[in-house]
C-alpha cells in the first residue's frame, strides 16, 4: 500500500504479513483499514491510495460489496 497526495508527495507506504489466514484479499482489505486509520489519526485530506489489489479497488469502484 502507498499514500500519496496528488502531487506525487509520499505520506507513508508499508507492507506486512498478516498471521492466521492465506486469504489474499482479507490481508488487502485489513492493509486498507489500517491504511485509512492511518489517515484519519494524521488528520491528512486528500489522500490517494495505491492498491494493487484489482478486486477490492474494483469493488470500492462500483460500491459492490459481496460477502462470502
Amino acid at each position: 500500500m502507498f499514500l500519496r497526495r496528488d502531487y506525487e508527495s509520499c505520506i507513508g507506504a508499508a507492507t506486512r504479513v498478516p498471521r492466521g489466514s492465506d486469504n489474499v484479499e482479507l490481508a488487502e482489505v485489513l492493509g486498507l483499514k489500517e491504511a485509512i486509520n492511518y489517515v484519519e489519526c494524521r488528520r491528512e485530506k486528500w489522500v490517494i491510495f495505491d492498491m494493487d489489489a484489482e478486486a477490492i479497488v474494483r469493488a470500492i469502484s462500483c460500491r459492490s460489496f459481496p460477502r462470502s
